[in-house]
């Protein structure tokens, strides 16, 4: 096994079998729990567990990964160009939710950090919970925070908002599909955004855009809005 682990193709070769399982056994059941990004995880994590092969190990091919991320974020805007007309409606309410959603989401993050008396570089590395992970690293650094913490906060923010996206729209009786996507890709960046493709394609166009536009409000609005509450 450990000679195994030495080969780069290693971590590559349990990631794509894990994910295509676990993919099988979603699309089966269709259990929002078994989404393959949580239970691919858990399932490599426990292996790498078991057997006694480092992170760094695994991480030789498995990063390989991480290569083609910008190349799938990208695919994400093939249902924003086939919707983009229906999209165009909704943009000048995207952009105030947005500001509102995210501005609000950032204060909360702050307000209870100081409430619960967390030290500052804990809770300020959940501020940017809502954008992409790199995006959230990045704004992270530049205030102070964690990148540890804010990676782990962006991955348990958009897990979250799968296990209880449609929860929400239930009670809420939110019926309409781009307020749908605006919600998911507004608060659980690209977990949400691939929730909100299976949905439909207006959800995914909408939340395609609303995590691109969020993105680039929470960068802006971040350092603006701990200026004036700290």
């Amino acid at each position: 096994m450990r000679a195994l682990s030495s080969d780069p193709l290693f971590g590559l070769f349990i990631t794509i079998t894990m994910y295509v399982l676990f993919k099988k056994l979603y699309l089966k059941t269709g259990k929002i729990y078994l989404q393959p990004v949580i239970t691919a995880s858990a399932a490599i994590i426990i292996i790498l567990y078991i057997s006694g092969i480092s992170v760094d190990s695994y991480m030789k091919g498995g990063g390989i990964i991480f290569a083609f991320l910008p190349l799938a974020t990208l695919f994400l805007s093939v249902p924003l160009y086939l919707k983009l007309a229906s999209v165009r409606k909704y943009l000048t309410v995207m952009i105030i939710s947005i500001v509102l959603g995210s501005a609000s989401g950032i204060a909360a993050v702050v307000w209870l950090g100081r409430m619960m008396d967390i030290p500052f570089d804990i809770y300020i590395s959940f501020v940017p919970k809502s954008v992409t992970m790199p995006l959230a690293v990045g704004i992270a650094e530049k205030i102070g925070g964690l990148k540890e913490l804010a990676a782990a906060g962006v991955v348990f923010t958009g897990m979250t908002g799968l296990f209880i996206a449609d929860l929400m729209f239930k009670i809420f009786r939110i019926k309409n599909p781009a307020a749908k996507g605006l919600a998911l890709g507004t608060s659980a960046h690209i977990l949400g955004t691939g929730r909100a493709v299976e949905m439909g394609m207006l959800e995914g166009s909408v939340s395609s855009m609303a995590m691109v536009i969020a993105g680039i409000i929470t960068a802006v609005i971040t350092p603006l809005i701990l200026a004036f509450i700290i």
